[in-house]
C-alpha cells in the first residue's frame, strides 16, 4: 500500500516538474517575443533586430545551423550560423521555388539536407518575403520539435514583418513628402505661366496648359515691350520631370531679362541659345517658337528653333511657320539662323502648341495627328481664341477616351485685329 502511494507520488512529482519546466519554457518564449516587440517599438536598426533573433535561436533553442534570407528588391542573407558554405551559393528565387508549404521538411535527396532539416517561408499577403533554413533542431524532454518550429516561425514572422513594415512606412512617408514637394513645385511652375488672357484693340490671346504627371517642361509667354511691339514664345524642354522644369524656370527668367532689352530677334535668339547651353551643360535642349509682332507695321518676325510649326490661319488656308534654327542649347553657338517674316491681316489667327498635343493616343493606339489638328483649326477659326482652346480640350478628351496624356500640352492662340 505504502509502495503504491510512493510510486504515485513520484509520478505526480515528475508531472509537476515537467509542467513547471513547460511553464518556464513558455515564459521564456513569451519574454523573447516581448523583447523583440519592445526593440521594434524602440526603432532598433534592422541589423540589431536580426542579431537579437539569431541569438535567441542559437542560445535558447540550440539551433545548430541557421540561414535567414529576406527580400528587398533582391534576396539578401541577413543571418548566418555554421552555414558559411551555403550563404553565397543559395539563390532563394530558384532554389526554393519547389517548396510549396510554409514549413517544408527537407528529404534526404535534397542537397541542403546535409546541414538543414526545415525551410520556413514567411509571406506578406501572397508574396514570400523571407526564408529561414534550420538545422539541428532536436526534440527536448519538455518541448517537441514541432513546437520549436512553430515558435521559430512565429518569431521569424514577427522580426521580418516588423522590419518590412518599417520599410513600407518609410517609403510611404517619403512618397508623401515627395508629393508635397511636387505640389509645391506645381504651384511655383504655374506662377511662371501667364494666367490672364490678353484682349485689346490690337490682338486677343488665350493660353492653356495640361501638365504630364503634375510637373513638366513647357513654357509660354506673351509680353508687351512698347505701345506697338510684342514678343512671345512657346517652348518645350527635352525630357520630363523636375530637371526639365528647373531648366525651364531658368529659361523663363532669361527670356524676360533679354526681352526687356528690345534686341533684334537674331541677337535675342543667339543669347537665349548661349544661356540655355550654359544652364543645361549642353545635356538638354529646348525647342522654341519665338515671335516679334509690330502692331503698326503689321509684321510678324519669328524664329522656329526646332519646334512644331506654328499655324498661321487666313480664311481657309494654313501657313506653317518653319523658318528658324536648331533647338536652343544643342550647340554653344548657333551655326545658322533664318528669321521668318509674315505680313499680318485683320482677323488672321496664329495657333502655337507643344508636341504633347500630337502625342495623344486613344484606346486603339491611334494618335491625334497634325492633319486632325489642322482640320479642327479650320473648323473653328472664326470663333474666339478662348473658345478655340476650350473646344480643342474637349476634342482631345473625347479622342483619348480613358487613356492618359503622355506629355505636357501647351497651346497659345492669337487673334490679330
Amino acid at each position: 500500500m505504502f509502495d503504491k502511494i510512493s510510486q504515485n507520488y513520484e509520478v505526480l512529482k515528475l508531472r509537476f516538474v515537467e509542467k513547471e519546466q513547460q511553464a518556464s519554457l513558455l515564459q521564456l518564449h513569451l519574454r523573447s517575443l516581448l523583447q523583440v516587440s519592445e526593440a521594434v517599438n524602440q526603432n532598433m536598426p534592422a541589423n540589431a533586430l536580426y542579431q537579437m533573433y539569431q541569438n535567441i535561436l542559437i542560445a535558447q533553442l540550440q539551433v545548430q545551423n541557421l540561414l535567414l534570407f529576406t527580400f528587398d528588391e533582391f534576396w539578401n542573407c541577413v543571418c548566418s550560423h555554421n552555414s558559411n558554405d551555403f550563404e553565397s551559393t543559395i539563390e532563394p528565387k530558384n532554389d526554393f521555388k519547389a517548396y510549396k508549404d510554409s514549413i517544408h521538411v527537407l528529404d534526404h535527396e535534397d542537397p541542403l539536407s546535409t546541414f538543414f532539416d526545415i525551410v520556413i517561408s514567411i509571406k506578406r499577403k501572397q508574396l514570400i518575403i523571407a526564408y529561414v533554413l534550420l538545422g539541428g533542431i532536436d526534440k527536448s524532454q519538455i518541448e517537441s520539435k514541432e513546437e520549436k518550429i512553430n515558435f521559430i516561425k512565429s518569431l521569424t514572422h514577427l522580426v521580418v514583418s516588423s522590419i518590412d513594415n518599417k520599410k513600407l512606412l518609410k517609403e510611404q512617408i517619403e512618397r508623401q513628402y515627395y508629393q508635397k514637394e511636387m505640389n509645391n513645385a506645381v504651384i511655383a511652375q504655374n506662377l511662371l505661366l501667364p494666367n490672364d488672357a490678353i484682349k485689346n484693340d490690337n490682338l486677343e490671346v488665350s493660353y492653356n496648359y495640361i501638365p504630364h504627371k503634375d510637373i513638366g517642361g513647357d513654357y509660354y509667354d506673351f509680353l508687351k515691350l512698347t505701345e506697338t511691339e510684342y514678343v512671345f514664345c512657346i517652348c518645350d524642354v527635352a525630357g520630363k520631370g523636375v530637371a526639365s522644369a528647373l531648366i525651364m524656370a531658368n529659361f523663363q527668367a532669361i527670356f524676360k531679362i533679354f526681352a526687356e532689352q528690345k534686341l533684334p530677334i537674331e541677337v535675342f535668339v543667339h543669347l537665349l541659345n548661349n544661356k540655355t547651353y550654359f544652364i543645361s551643360n549642353g545635356e538638354k535642349h529646348i525647342t522654341a517658337f519665338i515671335g516679334y509682332y509690330n502692331v503698326e507695321t503689321k509684321k510678324l518676325q519669328y524664329v522656329n528653333a526646332g519646334h512644331n510649326a506654328s499655324l498661321l490661319v487666313r480664311g481657309n488656308s494654313i501657313t506653317e511657320l518653319k523658318l528658324g534654327t536648331t533647338p536652343l542649347g544643342t550647340f554653344e553657338e548657333l551655326v545658322f539662323i533664318n528669321v521668318g517674316e509674315e505680313s499680318i491681316e485683320s482677323h488672321d489667327l496664329l495657333f502655337n502648341y507643344t508636341d504633347g498635343l500630337i502625342d495623344v493616343f486613344n484606346n486603339a493606339d491611334e494618335s491625334y495627328n497634325e492633319e486632325m489638328l489642322k482640320e479642327f483649326i479650320l473648323r473653328n477659326a472664326s470663333d474666339s481664341v478662348m473658345n478655340i482652346i476650350s473646344n480643342l480640350n474637349i476634342e482631345l478628351q473625347n479622342f483619348k477616351q480613358n487613356m492618359l496624356f503622355s506629355d505636357d500640352i501647351s497651346t497659345m492662340c492669337v487673334r490679330f485685329r
